[in-house]
């Protein structure tokens, strides 16, 4: 027998020692000495070890050995091994079948119809994903038999796995496979370093129990760099993507190959954009892009015709694209397990050290990024936000094993033995994330599905209804307005809808692809209005419609771009921004410790001049815990600077929001992970916080979850996917509102700040503008507070502020300006209100451009202002004023041939009085006697009014207008209409219709 191999090699199978041999597999790394004589054993492990140090063949090995030394003829599965991504399938395959081959093993890779892939012989080891595994319980009969003798499972990089719902599902999995077979299985997890080992290994040994936590002694080399994208001109100082992509050039010029991580699709393909107009050659990497477009990517880089790829989350994991010599992180990662990971995808082979550099774009990112840099250094990592009973995984395997149950009595007839509703329940109590699983709640869910039509009961066991094949349909059928999906995708956890397609509509309601915008940003912080920048050029939000998973767009040239790229990634957590807070005190005291990992001068003395600007007071009281809260009266805003993480963070924000809300729904806030802000237009914020108590604290963050939250909204949108689309809503609402608290709000941690609050930690300032700390928390977009009623909110903008524009009430609204200008009509018949035309001052509206078959909505930059009428005084101070600035432009036109057209119309549309006049000598006359005679003696208090002018192709209709300022509106619809084109507002190209309010 050949001994020249080391321990543990000797330990193995004779037959798989001649091939590690051969390959001249001489050295175990760390994790395989510690990691082979326990799998050997039997031993249920989670072996943990940097990427690139042998953590695969520590298990398969072992694995081979075993299955080699009780090797039957009977034919069957003896080890599934499990992998996030279809493409490391294939990776995985050739990296196993360079032993298991030789060995006389077969191993197969399944993804896609895993039934239709099935044929004789039966693989020894099969290489799947956790969707793959879903198909072969759900839906691939041929399969079940063999895997009776299924006796290990080995599950790779479960540290991803950990934060995701997949995992969860994957865990179910387990257990219905457990249960099926008759016998537990032994348990091999890997994962690269990852915090709260205890809780991972406690969360995948499921019901076998905590797994034996197998940690390598070494520790990955890694070489980090922190770059500083110091803008060299307006332009890069006015968008930090062109700074960004500078550098990353100036980086990869030599042709390093180098792997970019951004944090969202939006970085990556603003990115991608300002590097082409470098000349820079790369390519793109997110989940939003085709398989074959991902591919390609991943050929040219591996092939060398590419040199850069920009990645999000989907190039974290192993997939084989040949050897990155660096990776480039652009701006914060936002935890250091991200970093890790990411960083750990170059020089990836064992020993070789790993290099990394984040390109920040502004002082703040740096800091960030530095704090993320010494946590790791330190060891300090994140551990798995674990979301105990999350009901929508729950409802899809109750599905899942509906539609086994109807494929097992179709396929196999008789020989079937059915899982029954007391089996279900068996099964998802014995997986970790349901271990607290009551009845109660299980029932719930089943009869959410029972009520929708998904599934039915025959007595005990659950099938498929009718209504599950119209939700999760074979094939796409235009007709079927119902929400409904592919058969594939039944069985994924992934959402389908990350992200919204961002559409530009021109010609004659022709709609174009702009880009995308990532899912999380349009429920937290889009609203109609706001400036975007993407594809080159900025536009003006018109609509967004959450059905459709579309964004409506206009093109404008005006400035104001909604930073679309702040807050994103992963929350930043307590930790990382106490840390970041340490790195300034440290920083102001001793500057050389930010030469730690940057070294060039420019950078360095940008950043300590950011420092130096920092209010010491500020400093020197956030560092001992307390919270500065800084009073802007002059924009109506109050900042709480709290470097208490984001999570922490938000649910004070929501509180605060909550509390005000009691007294006045003019309130909206911004949240960070250093602090937020409130803007508040009636209620003090400090004091609302102050108002707050420690038992009532709960129930406000909670009915901000049911209410107004906008991750709530976006958890919603998730969880109806998987529940088919339920017909009662009522259970989502509550879970998706649980779920949300989870993981974007730490209703737990707030109490030690509250208390501390209480207490007095609480240091109150007043400023004429923003401090530096202040600013940079109000360049964060401000969340969305998703509203029930928008006449509330309206009917109290009205009674709080007397006059005002309408584009003012659009920001506070959150709603699409033509719903709010719908509202703000009926209103106008209830009560005595006015909109006209203030050219004098700057804002906006919408008009419609009639079209052949319709009409569409577009942005003009004239402000409509508004006038609440409570008195004699509002209506005389009003007629005043609106003939007052007309008299002035009309000056100018009068007398002229210019043709006008009036239609005086009754509110029932009942009495209409029309009216044509040419603006000559006599039309001022002829004007006034007509309303007088004609449209006071024949309405009532209020009426309707169309006013056209025919050179400019411009018309207003105003809606509910008190009948003694009719002569007033008139003017100064007729007035600003004419200025209009002089001042190039509008071109006269096309018609125009206004509509007020």
């Amino acid at each position: 027998m050949n001994t020249s191999l080391p321990y543990p090699f000797t330990l193995l199978h004779e037959s798989l020692r001649f091939w590690i041999e051969k390959r001249r597999f001489f050295e175990p790394t760390s994790i395989q000495k510690l990691a082979i004589p326990k799998i050997l054993e039997g031993k249920n492990v989670l072996l943990i070890s940097p990427t690139g140090t042998g953590k695969t063949e520590a298990a398969i090995f072992p694995v081979i050995s075993k299955i080699l030394e009780n090797k039957s003829k009977e034919e069957g599965v003896k080890a599934i091994y499990v992998n996030p991504l279809k493409a490391l399938t294939r990776d995985l395959r050739k990296r196993i079948d360079r032993y298991a081959h030789f060995v006389g093993l077969k191993v197969r890779p399944l993804f896609g119809d895993v039934n239709k892939a099935f044929k004789y012989p039966v693989p020894e080891m099969v290489i799947i994903t956790p969707e793959s595994l879903e198909i072969i319980l759900d839906w691939a009969p041929k399969w079940w038999k063999h895997l009776k003798s299924v006796n290990f499972v080995i599950l790779d990089e479960v540290h991803e796995l950990a934060f995701s719902k997949r995992g969860y599902q994957l865990l179910i999995l387990l257990e219905r496979l457990k249960y099926f077979i008759g016998k537990s299985f032994q348990r091999i997890c890997l994962s690269a370093t990852v915090g709260e080992a205890e809780k991972v290994a406690w969360l995948f040994g499921g019901s076998d129990g905590p797994l034996e936590i197998i940690s390598a002694e070494e520790q990955r080399p890694y070489d980090f760099k922190l770059k500083l994208a110091t803008p060299l001109s307006e332009d890069e100082m006015r968008d930090p993507f062109l700074a960004g992509a500078r550098v990353i050039c100036e980086e990869v010029e030599s042709g390093v190959k180098s792997l970019i991580f951004v944090n969202s699709r939006y970085s990556a393909e603003r990115l991608k954009l300002e590097l082409d107009r470098l000349n820079f050659p790369v390519m793109v990497h997110h989940g939003s892009l085709g398989l074959e477009e991902r591919e390609k990517a991943e050929d040219m880089f591996k092939s060398g015709l590419l040199r850069a790829v920009i990645a999000t989350k989907t190039l974290e994991l192993g997939i084989d694209i040949g050897d990155i010599k660096q990776v480039l992180q652009y701006r914060s990662p936002g935890q250091v397990c991200t970093l890790l990971q990411r960083a750990g995808r170059s020089q990836h082979r064992p020993g070789e050290k790993s290099i990394c550099k984040i390109i920040s774009t502004d002082p703040e990112d740096f800091i960030e990024s530095m704090a993320i840099l010494r946590l790791a250094e330190q060891g300090k990592l994140e551990g798995p936000l674990i979301i105990d009973n999350p009901l929508d995984v729950l409802a899809k395997e109750i599905l899942g094993v509906a539609l086994y149950n109807q494929r097992g009595r179709k396929i196999c007839k008789s020989a079937f033995r059915p899982f029954t509703v007391d089996d279900l329940f068996k099964i998802f109590s014995n997986s970790t994330p349901f271990s607290k699983l009551s009845r109660e709640t299980f029932d719930n869910v089943l009869g959410n599905l029972v009520n929708s039509n998904l599934i039915r009961l025959e007595g005990d066991v659950v099938y498929p209804s009718k209504r599950f094949w119209s939700v999760w349909r074979f094939k796409e059928d235009e007709k079927v307005r119902d929400s409904s999906l592919r058969f594939s995708e039944f069985f994924s956890m992934i959402s389908k809808k990350e992200a919204f397609t961002v559409m530009e509509e021109y010609g004659l309601g022709k709609k174009r692809k702009i880009g995308e915008l990532d899912s999380s940003f349009v429920y937290r912080s889009l609203s109609t209005g706001m400036v975007i920048r993407l594809a080159g050029r900025n536009w003006k939000v018109v609509d967004i419609d959450e059905r459709s998973y579309e964004v409506m767009v206009t093109h404008v040239e005006e400035a104001g771009e909604a930073p679309a790229w702040k807050g994103e990634g992963p929350p930043r957590s307590l930790e990382v921004t106490r840390e970041a807070l340490k790195v300034i005190s440290d920083a102001l005291k001793d500057p050389s410790i930010l030469e730690r990992f940057c070294s060039a001068e420019t950078a360095l003395a940008t950043v300590l001049d950011y420092l130096k600007s920092l209010d010491e007071s500020y400093l020197k009281n956030l560092v001992e815990g307390k919270i500065v809260v800084e009073r802007i009266p002059g924009i109506r805003t109050t900042v709480f600077i709290t470097f208490l993480g984001e999570r922490i963070n938000r649910a004070l924000a929501a509180a605060v929001f909550e509390k005000i809300a009691e007294a006045s729904l003019l309130v909206k806030y911004v949240v960070t992970p250093y602090g937020f802000g409130v803007r508040s237009e009636v209620v003090d914020p400090l004091n609302a916080l102050r108002a707050i108590s420690l038992d009532e604290f709960r129930d406000l963050v909670g009915r901000h979850l049911v209410e107004h939250s906008p991750f709530t909204r976006l958890v919603k949108d998730q969880l109806k996917e998987h529940f088919g689309f339920p017909y009662d809503e009522r259970l989502l609402d509550k879970e998706a509102a649980r779920q949300a608290s989870l993981i974007y709000y730490d209703v737990e941690g707030v109490f030690d700040a509250l208390q501390n609050i209480i207490r007095g930690a609480l240091i109150e300032v007043v400023k004429d503008s923003p401090s530096g700390l202040a600013e940079s928390i109000l360049r964060y977009p401000f969340e969305r507070p998703w509203r029930a009623g928008l006449r509330v909110v309206l009917s109290e903008v009205l009674a709080s502020f007397k006059e005002g524009r309408l584009d003012e009430i659009f920001e506070f609204t959150w709603s699409n300006p033509v719903e709010v200008k719908n509202e703000l009509r009926a209103i106008s018949r209830e009560r005595d209100l006015v909109a006209f035309f203030d050219l004098k001052s700057r804002g906006w509206t919408v008009a419609k451009v009639p079209l052949e078959d319709g009409w569409v909505t577009v942005r003009v930059p004239v402000a409509v202002k508004y006038a609440v009428l409570g008195s004699e005084e509002d209506f005389a101070r009003v007629e005043r004023e609106l003939i007052r600035d007309a008299e002035e432009v009309l000056k100018d036109f009068i007398p002229c041939n210019e043709i006008i057209e009036l239609d005086f119309t009754s509110l029932d549309e009942k009495v209409k009085y029309p009216l044509k006049l040419a603006l000559g000598k006599v039309f001022r006359i002829s004007l006034e006697t007509f309303i007088k005679t004609r449209v006071f003696p024949a309405f009532g208090d209020k009426l309707n009014l169309r006013v056209h002018v025919e050179r400019t192709r411009l018309s207003a209709f105003h809606y509910a207008v008190p009948k003694r300022l009719i002569h007033a509106i008139v003017l100064n619809s007729l007035s600003s209409m004419l200025i209009m084109p002089k001042k190039g507002i509008v071109t006269g190209r096309r018609q125009l219709i206004f509509e007020l309010p």
